[in-house]
Formats: C-alpha cells, sequence, structure tokens
C-alpha cells in the first residue's frame, strides 16, 4: 500500500521516499541496544497501531485466564465429588419425617440392616446478648462415625455445654476457639446457655454462620424433637430395599 503511494519519479530520479513518521522511542532504544532485527519489527508493529496491538493482547490474555480458572474449577468439582466431606456432607444419606413420632423413626432405623450408624439434627433459631441472630445445629447420635471436618480443635462432646463453629460465625462475632458465647433461642429468651467454643468447622450453609451442639444440651431448655436424620450406609447397601422398608406405601410418612 506504501509502494502504491510512492511518487514514481521522485523514486527513480532521487530514491525511495523518506519514512513520513519517526520511529517510536522503544523502536529507536531496541536499535541503539543492538537487539535483533526480528524484535525491533516487532516492538514496530506494536506501536504502529497501538490500540489493535492493545486489544489483541487483552485478547489472549483474557483467553488463557479463561483456561487457567477452567482447569482449576474442573479440579476443585472433582476433588469435591471425591471427598463430599470437604462441603459439609459428611453423610450417605437424609431421612426426614412428620407424623411419626421421633421415637419410631429411630427404632426403624436402628433395625435397618443397610444403616451403620445414624445421627438426629434439629435447627433452631439463636440470637447472642448483642441481638445477633443466627442458626445452631443440636446433634444427637454415633457422630465419631462420620467424617466432619474440622479446621481447627476438635467436636463437641455429647451432652456438654460445648460447641463447634462454624468459620463464619467466628469471622462475625470476633470469637475463636477457646472462648465463650452466651446465646438464647427463639421463644426462650429467658433462658440463655454458655457454651464453651472447643473447634472450628467448614459449615456450608448461612455463609458459614452456624453453630454445632448438643441435642440433649438443648433439650433441657427447648422441648422439641428432630426431624432430620442422617445416615452412614454400609458398602453392600441396598438402597431400593432401604426405602421400601422407610417407606412401604406411597403415602407413608
Amino acid at each position: 500500500c506504501k509502494g502504491a503511494r510512492a511518487n514514481i519519479v521522485r523514486s527513480i530520479t532521487t530514491g525511495a521516499e523518506a519514512p513520513r513518521k519517526r520511529a517510536p522511542l522503544p523502536v529507536k532504544a531496541a536499535t541503539r541496544l543492538g537487539l535483533s532485527p526480528v524484535l525491533v519489527l516487532g516492538l514496530n508493529e506494536i506501536f504502529v497501531k497501538p490500540l489493535r496491538s492493545f486489544l489483541t493482547g487483552l485478547n489472549l490474555t483474557l483467553g488463557t485466564i479463561g483456561i487457567v480458572l477452567g482447569l482449576a474449577l474442573s479440579t476443585t468439582i472433582a476433588a469435591y465429588r471425591e471427598d463430599p466431606s470437604l462441603l459439609g456432607i459428611v453423610y450417605d444419606a437424609a431421612v426426614t419425617r412428620e407424623s411419626t413420632s421421633d421415637r419410631k423413626t429411630r427404632h426403624l432405623l436402628d433395625q435397618a440392616p443397610e444403616i451403620e450408624a445414624y445421627y438426629s439434627e434439629l435447627v433452631l433459631d439463636a440470637k447472642t446478648q448483642d441481638e445477633q441472630a443466627f442458626r445452631v445445629r443440636a446433634l444427637e447420635g454415633d457422630l465419631t462415625a462420620f467424617p466432619f471436618k474440622l479446621v481447627q480443635g476438635r467436636l463437641f462432646k455429647p451432652n456438654s455445654y460445648e460447641a463447634t463453629a462454624g468459620y463464619g460465625l467466628l469471622t462475625w462475632l470476633g470469637l475463636e476457639v477457646g472462648d465463650e458465647i452466651t446465646i438464647a433461642f427463639e421463644d426462650h429468651e429467658n433462658r440463655p446457655i454458655t457454651l464453651q467454643i472447643v473447634g472450628e468447622y467448614p459449615e456450608r450453609a448461612d455463609a458459614g454462620q452456624m453453630l454445632m451442639v448438643s441435642l440433649p444440651t438443648v433439650a433441657r431448655v427447648v422441648k422439641s424433637e428432630p426431624i432430620a436424620y442422617f445416615l452412614r450406609l454400609s458398602p453392600d447397601a441396598d438402597l431400593e430395599l432401604l426405602e421400601r422398608y422407610l417407606r412401604p406405601r406411597a403415602d407413608s410418612d
């Protein structure tokens, strides 16, 4: 294109036209430093049309970032799929009840050969003395059979005034493992209890702002029964048989 615009007579008599634009300073510097012609030409191409060069570089950079993020996300998903306990899912199956009593539900779970262990859960609304509201998981059962992931400390002892807190709750309230927390449950504000935080765990719900405690301890204040039960199944468990056992009819609870 530049040759087509050249003055033919002037080119024959005096030689080729001098460049209309001065070389950019980086190109001059690269020439003085004696860099390779390929590098000098590359720098010159960049500064001839800087906007196009910038957009091309940005496109390549974003593409590379997308590939790296995709590979990292795929690896992370695979890790969580192999070990669901990283997300706080430490059980194989869950059972809920409506009209069936807690006592009968426990009896059914105790008699099922496919179930190696289980624990019950009651979720309650609570708040601190500063009116900061959050939820509490009250658990009871063979908790040692489940692979609870702990960031630090340990799981609370059964039937004790101990608690294991989610990371989000500790950060929100400015607490640490070893501190005490006084809470009151909804509709039982006149009967607060003080718990010692003995561990920290990765909670997946409510931005981690939850607390795990012993259900018998909570039952001294709140007269409610659990409605959810989390199971650890035997390796050769027949899931269809277990479902028919727990739900023999279409209208079963």
